[in-house]
């Protein structure tokens, strides 16, 4: 994955761009949807020369009412929108409703 060009891209925070990559969870951050689909298929391609497949049943994009862009394309397939995921053993949303993990984690004890 070093050979993704990604310096200028993601989220900008303490001023370096960021994008969580976890072993085979990932979360891209950007700055568009046009930004996070061109991200995706580099990703997907970059996966693809290493023998890597992208599960499309398990991807997703979520995004803030600020974002430019309604869709996102994987080789050509749309992806689903989602307004939450599990990443990591943690409910993210873009609200960052604490209820909603706590539910989460009570029926899951």
């Amino acid at each position: 994955m070093k050979l993704l060009d990604w310096d200028e891209k993601g989220a900008r925070i303490d001023g370096k761009f960021l994008s969580n990559r976890f072993a085979d969870d990932i979360v891209i951050f950007s700055r568009s949807t046009s930004e996070a689909e061109v991200m995706i298929n580099e990703l997907n391609e970059a996966g693809k020369e290493i023998g890597l497949h992208t599960n499309r049943n398990k991807t997703q994009f979520m995004k803030n009412p600020w974002c430019e862009g309604e869709k996102i394309e994987l080789d050509g397939s749309l992806i689903a929108e989602t307004t939450s995921y599990v990443y990591l053993g943690r409910s993210m949303s873009m609200e960052n409703n604490m209820k909603e993990e706590l539910d989460r984690r009570r029926r899951a004890a």
